[in-house]
């Protein structure tokens, strides 16, 4: 019997747990979360799906003692903050064999490589929550650009939590180039922190540029909301999308530039496709989400940056970029 375990049962934990009600192989699922709400949003949403007899039986916790001490895998999704604490505390009191963690990854430099060391030590499989990977348009796009020599990317919109979700994107253009060679620019960033709508966090305003490798990207927010638009140029092919109307423009040399327009599913809800990713895990020992290693690649050059700018406006002398 495969043994899975949640630990952090909130927005994005609970959207698990429903993805998980879709299972197609027999588990046991335990839920653990110190918040009462927490838990109570957790079992609301998991009880308004269909009955599954592969969910084998389900439990809810408010301690991790309270977990089974060997489980098949455990999804962390927790926020940031208490991330490192939890994710050191589950390897070192448990017998884990897999493992699936939250994107910030951590808040603090030094903690990557203690967890990195940490999973060696345990032999423990990690990957990190950036399914832009795993969707089948983006899958078609990195096919479709495998022989270009150079990307530039950008994505621009008004208020979309440049510091929070701005690894996603990066994550997205290492997939689609092959390359976590990341370096990060921060001068035409908005001299101003600005409170996330999440208390005890802070998010950025302005542009955000780099490179991967040989290949370009900015990143843009808006103080105000507005449309959000993710753009691709290459020799030979031009793409702009919107991820939230499902629509796509493109171009190529080999039409004469002409613009298409088609309409398609890019984005899906963790709900949709939890229990794809865990089946994966399971069956196959692999997953097309990316590893620990690759992504505290491009996740410590970001967080180094960004603490470096968190520290020049403030005024102040920070190791912690408080951001999840």
């Amino acid at each position: 019997m495969n043994n899975i375990a949640i630990v952090g049962a909130g927005q994005l934990g609970s959207r698990y747990l429903q993805g998980l009600a879709r299972i197609d192989i027999p588990i046991n699922i335990q839920v653990v979360d110190t918040n009462d709400k927490s838990l109570d949003l957790a079992k609301e949403r998991y009880f308004q799906l269909p009955f599954n007899s592969n969910v084998r039986s389900i439990s809810f916790h408010k301690r991790i003692d309270d977990l089974n001490h060997v489980l098949d895998l455990i999804i962390l999704a927790t926020n940031a903050d208490h991330r490192f604490g939890i994710t050191r505390e589950l390897l070192t009191t448990k017998s884990i064999k897999y493992l699936i963690l939250e994107k910030v990854l951590f808040q603090r430099l030094d903690e990557y490589n203690q967890i990195e060391k940490l999973l060696k030590k345990h032999d423990v499989p990690c990957w990190i929550n950036h399914p832009r990977r795993l969707y089948p348009f983006y899958q078609s796009l990195k096919e479709n650009l495998k022989s270009e020599k150079q990307l530039n990317f950008n994505v621009q919109g008004g208020n979309w939590g440049l510091a929070c979700n701005g690894l996603h994107f990066i994550d997205l253009i290492s997939f689609l180039v092959d390359s976590d060679k990341l370096t990060i620019d921060t001068d035409y960033l908005n001299d101003k922190i600005y409170q996330s709508k999440r208390p005890g966090y802070i998010e950025i305003q302005g542009l955000l540029s780099g490179k991967i490798g040989e290949n370009v990207f900015t990143l843009y927010s808006n103080e105000e909301p507005g449309l959000h638009i993710i753009s691709i140029a290459s020799d030979h092919f031009r793409y702009v999308i919107d991820e939230a109307k499902g629509m796509i423009w493109e171009s190529s040399v080999y039409d004469q530039w002409q613009w298409k327009e088609k309409h398609e599913k890019i984005v899906f809800n963790q709900s949709e496709i939890s229990h794809n990713i865990v089946e994966e895990i399971i069956r196959t020992g692999s997953s097309g989400l990316p590893t620990y290693e690759a992504a505290a690649a491009l996740h410590k050059p970001f967080i180094s940056s960004l603490l470096e700018y968190y520290n020049q406006i403030s005024n102040e002398t920070h190791v912690r970029l408080p951001i999840t």
